[in-house]
């Protein structure tokens, strides 16, 4: 076992020179220590754990995944970052695969089996840890409602597909998507947009250039052709001010980024529950790649169960 991991203090000294070094942030290293405040019998390999998935959540992933930083260190944590190897005046401290070389998987599954300090569902302890998957308690609950949200659409797909006009939606699809001159082969855009409006929630992914945002204009556009639609409200937010341009220049009309939406929805009188004054029936969320699991929680309630959700 390495000497980092052979009690608690030793791994709190090592969390400490990594974030001396600019390989952990302060906070990740200021969580384990209050870990280790609350639960002093703590083991080393939880303060490990509870500093790696602080460090991975500021790298924009839910949760650590304690196999894949076994089988690969470097990769999954991006340790140490790239040119921060031999910066600062200390030696530099061991990397991560020294320190983890000979932990498998059931041993840090095992240290993780602390009550007061790991949960494996709903509770009140900072971490929760499931499989081989370690979150920070928010962040499990934050995809647990992002989770919940979407297959509470899916439950109606039945439903939904049977109330589609059989001639009006490829009539729309033909309209939107006329056949390229010269070009054969599938048009992957007009199959995206057929796949879409047939279901409750979609995701439509690609490369940059690729018209996602072209995509999703010529869904809303198709939903509106159907039968109907008269009652069809339509939301669009973006993560970020760039995406919200585009998506303005694309449907002619001003977009809000989702911060600014969610801004709108704190002034709602009802803000503590989904908003009952917006009857919003079809919300697409260009760009969520780059969206914060945080933002895609709080998005969810901008519009109150929205039918159609398009996401790309």
């Amino acid at each position: 076992m390495n000497p980092a991991l052979v009690d608690s203090h030793a791994t709190l000294a090592l969390v400490d020179h990594w974030a001396r070094q600019g390989w952990l942030r302060a906070l990740d290293a200021a969580f384990a220590r209050f870990l280790f405040r609350e639960a002093g019998g703590a083991p080393p390999l939880l303060i490990l754990a509870a500093a790696l998935a602080s460090h991975q959540l500021g790298r924009g992933h839910a949760c650590l995944d304690l196999a894949d930083v076994l089988d690969d260190p470097g990769f999954a944590l991006s340790l140490p970052p790239e040119g921060r190897l031999d910066e600062g005046d200390e030696m530099p401290p061991p990397l991560p695969s020294e320190v983890l070389a000979e932990v498998s998987l059931s041993d840090w599954q095992a240290a993780l089996a602390h009550p007061r300090l790991v949960g494996g569902g709903p509770g009140s302890t900072p971490l929760v840890c499931v499989g081989r998957r370690v979150y920070l308690r928010r962040y499990w609950q934050y995809e647990g409602a992002v989770r919940g949200a979407i297959e509470a659409r899916l439950v109606g797909l039945a439903e939904r597909q049977a109330s589609l006009s059989a001639t009006a939606l490829p009539a729309a699809l033909d309209a939107l998507f006329p056949p390229a001159a010269g070009k054969a082969g599938s048009d992957w855009q007009k199959l995206a947009c057929a796949l879409a409006a047939r279901s409750n929630f979609a995701i439509v992914t690609g490369g940059p250039g690729t018209g996602k945002t072209t995509t999703v204009v010529r869904l809303l556009a198709a939903l509106l052709e159907q039968p109907g639609s008269e009652h069809l409200a339509i939301g669009l937010a973006a993560p970020t001010g760039k995406a919200a341009a585009r998506m303005a220049k694309q449907s002619a009309t001003p977009r809000p980024t989702c911060r600014s939406a969610l801004r709108s929805r704190r002034r709602c009188p009802t803000r503590r529950a989904p908003c009952t004054g917006c009857s919003a029936v079809a919300a697409t969320l260009p760009g969520c790649v780059m969206t914060r699991l945080t933002l895609c929680h709080w998005t969810y309630w901008w519009w109150t169960k929205p039918r159609w959700s398009i996401w790309r």
